[in-house]
């Protein structure tokens, strides 16, 4: 139990006598629940933005807090907003400069998290016709996780964003595959070796078990945990970078 203040005890409880019908006045100690818990969350489409947004597993945008998404033409604004309506029914648009939303500092003040979207090149099959584009959604602003993490994701003009495919490309970055040429080997939860190519992960994942099981281990990799208590000054590194916010 947390120390409260006496006054702002009492000042609560008749606060809320006031209003019989209904709560008023909460503490934002952790005791209890309070309006401004995030009890639901809305993916990106991305299952990685998911993470690096919420820092957590089934994760995502947060219901009931406001949300930006900014960056120039053309780097899937529009298709992370449909993903989430399609994930919520909501309705919304926004206009302006691409870089700067509109309203003054209201909109990015108030928001819980902020996403700028960049475009990291383009996606082109093997007769060298572009289809598609490679995106870097990073986190400039969150209050629901660590901040100014990123995500690459590609999209493709065809069927939107590849999440499959950023699964697959952080269990290479992870060695949860062993590749050999253009031929991946996984072992599965019951210890059994898939061969597959990378056009064949999609259908591989169409197990609901095994994809569980994948997922786990992904959230694994990339949920952050702190351990900043642990290391000393010659245990970490600093850079000149600054935060693109």
């Amino acid at each position: 139990m947390s120390n409260r203040d006496e006054l702002a005890e009492v000042i609560a409880s008749e606060l809320n006598k006031q209003f019989k019908s209904h709560q008023v006045a909460y503490f934002l100690d952790g005791v209890g629940d309070t309006p401004t818990d995030v009890t639901d969350w809305i993916s990106t489409g991305s299952t990685l933005l998911d993470l690096a947004v919420s820092n957590r597993p089934d994760g995502g945008l947060a219901a009931g807090r406001i949300t930006e998404i900014n960056g120039l033409e053309g780097t899937g604004k529009s298709l992370i907003g449909a993903h989430a309506l399609a994930s919520t029914q909501k309705k919304g648009v926004m206009f302006g400069d691409p870089w700067t939303t509109s309203g003054g500092k209201a909109l990015p003040f108030h928001a819980s998290t902020r996403i700028r979207l960049k475009n990291m090149g383009q996606i082109k099959d093997t007769k060298k016709n572009t289809i598609g584009i490679k995106i870097r959604a990073q986190v400039i602003k969150n209050r629901l996780g660590p901040p100014l993490r990123s995500a690459d994701f590609q999209l493709y003009f065809d069927k939107g964003i590849d999440d499959f495919g950023s699964w697959l490309t952080v269990m290479k970055d992870h060695n949860l595959v062993k590749q050999g040429g253009a031929w991946y080997t996984f072992t599965d939860q019951d210890g059994k070796d898939h061969k597959f190519q990378s056009k064949d992960f999609e259908s591989l994942m169409a197990d609901e078990e095994t994809q569980k099981y994948v997922y786990d281990l992904i959230c694994q990799k990339i949920v952050l945990k702190y351990d900043s208590g642990k290391l000393g000054i010659d245990d970490v590194s600093t850079t000149d970078e600054f935060a693109d916010a």
